[in-house]
């Protein structure tokens, strides 16, 4: 439940909430028209506004960039495939929602009588197709990061997929990996890419001329790949 709503000037609706478990003040733009700010259970709503006129350039510039996001709208028609998966959406006599992945298909299970546009219901459907990608990628991706490990000698602590969207994988300070599963996506070259620079970062932990140095002894065309890569976005499917 939001606390407060308002409607700031060249914002828009911005919904403010208190959490338990917040430990600092948060901004996250989940939809264009969905701004919503997460205050810690005892902070301050004044300081949470001011935190929002802080970064109002970084609010204004994500939002311009989320509009110009075309997602797929699914229906029951709509022809989707993973690697390995097939979308079907099943209407049935029954209220719930629930979802099925074997023999090859993500069946999608929705009751006759809801709307198929409405923005929970396709909410569903991706989260179905998202789980179907991180079953792929824990089979896909994970047994690669091994062997190119062994390979190349890299020494990482834990590797793990998540649904992330700011960006395709990350390294930690203790050598965590963690890849996105919408790694699932992209050409076969540009997943050994994103993998071969995140366990780079074990030994290098910036961007720094020494980094692509070491990656290109690792990824011949790291650059290259690292320019195709900026052509597809976690968001658009």
């Amino acid at each position: 439940m939001y606390t407060k709503e308002i409607i700031i000037d060249d914002i828009g609706l911005v919904k403010f909430k208190n959490s338990n478990r917040a430990k600092y003040i948060r901004i996250q733009i989940k939809e264009a028209d969905d701004i919503i700010v997460t205050i810690p259970q005892y902070g301050s709503f004044v300081k949470a506004m001011e935190f929002v006129e802080q970064n109002r350039q970084w609010i204004i510039k994500t939002l311009k960039k989320n509009n110009h996001i075309k997602k797929t709208i699914f229906e029951t028609n709509t022809h989707f495939e993973t690697q390995k998966h097939k979308l079907n959406i099943v209407l049935q006599k029954r209220d719930d929602f629930y979802t099925k992945i074997n023999n090859g298909l993500i069946n999608v299970y929705l009751p006759n009588n809801v709307d198929i546009k409405k923005s929970t219901v396709q909410d569903f459907i991706r989260k179905s197709i998202e789980q179907c990608w991180k079953n792929e990628a824990i089979e896909h991706i994970i047994p690669k990061v091994h062997s190119f490990a062994k390979r190349f000698n890299f020494r990482y602590n834990k590797v793990a997929i998540r649904n992330t969207i700011s960006k395709w994988g990350s390294c930690s300070a203790t050598n965590n990996i963690s890849l996105s599963l919408h790694l699932m996506r992209l050409p076969n070259d540009l997943i050994n890419y994103v993998i071969m620079h995140e366990l780079t970062h074990t030994i290098v932990k910036n961007h720094s001329k020494e980094f692509w140095s070491s990656l290109e002894l690792f990824c011949k065309k790291a650059k290259e790949y690292d320019k195709l890569l900026n052509k597809y976005d976690t968001r658009t499917y």
